[in-house]
């Protein structure tokens, strides 16, 4: 059996007063056409986001590489931030 969790959603009152006049499955089909709703809009933003930023600093990696910082010193730089709050903290 799937396990399910009750979840209460407050909505505007126009959207209320549309899902209360309604059978509860239809409400549930409300929801879950919602929920499909913002996945595909995230999908969209993800899509857009790897086009417009990471698809530019690729292609400049890829023109460039000695641009590129190795990943041991970009994590170093947080790491002795951190190392010497430790300290500071003692």
């Amino acid at each position: 059996m799937t396990h399910r969790e009750r979840r209460t959603v407050p909505l505007p009152a126009e959207h209320a007063e549309h899902v209360a006049g309604r059978r509860l499955r239809i409400g549930k089909r409300v929801v879950r056409a919602g929920l499909r709703a913002l996945q595909e809009l995230e999908a969209a933003a993800i899509d857009q986001w790897s086009q417009d930023e990471v698809a530019p600093v690729y292609d400049a990696m890829q023109r460039e590489p000695h641009r590129a910082v190795p990943a041991g010193e970009v994590s170093a730089a947080p790491r002795a931030f951190m190392e010497s709050r430790k300290r500071v903290s003692r």
